[in-house]
């Protein structure tokens, strides 16, 4: 007996990177985001091979 399997390609899953439209910011990722740079900051003030940003 022989059977039949037909094949249905299917298409992979894009992600999009952005919808053109603002991200939601909450008091809680806004401290987070402002944490981490610290942190870098802090952690990274003594090597000299590393570009400071001057804001």
């Amino acid at each position: 007996m022989t059977t039949i399997v037909e094949y249905c390609p299917v298409a992979p899953i894009e992600y999009p990177e952005e919808d053109g439209k603002p991200m939601a910011e909450s008091d809680q990722s806004r401290y987070y985001l402002s944490y981490a740079t610290e942190v870098l900051k802090v952690h990274f003030q003594n090597h000299s091979d590393i570009e400071r940003i001057k804001y």
